[in-house]
């Protein structure tokens, strides 16, 4: 018998600011999630844009992925 989550660490998932409205923000709370296999949680973000803020969700991402933000820009890389 294999309880669930007997193999894999549960990770946060943390809260962030996001639009209600034009006018209206509301906070959205952090969460507890399993992860895919070999998969590690990669936190959204607020970017700046030539049309403004914009919010990048979260996603699951592959182990192989290094993840560097740099001006901004978010570059991945691969051994």
């Amino acid at each position: 018998m294999v309880l669930l989550g007997a193999c894999r660490e549960p990770v946060w998932i943390p809260g962030y600011w996001g639009v209600e409205d034009q006018e209206n923000l509301c906070w959205v709370s952090g969460t507890w999630r399993f992860a895919p296999p070999k998969m590690q949680w990669v936190p959204g973000y607020w970017a700046d844009t030539q049309d403004g803020w914009v919010w990048v969700p979260g996603t699951a991402q592959s182990h192989c992925l290094i993840w560097l933000q740099y001006d901004h820009a978010v570059r991945q890389l691969c051994p």
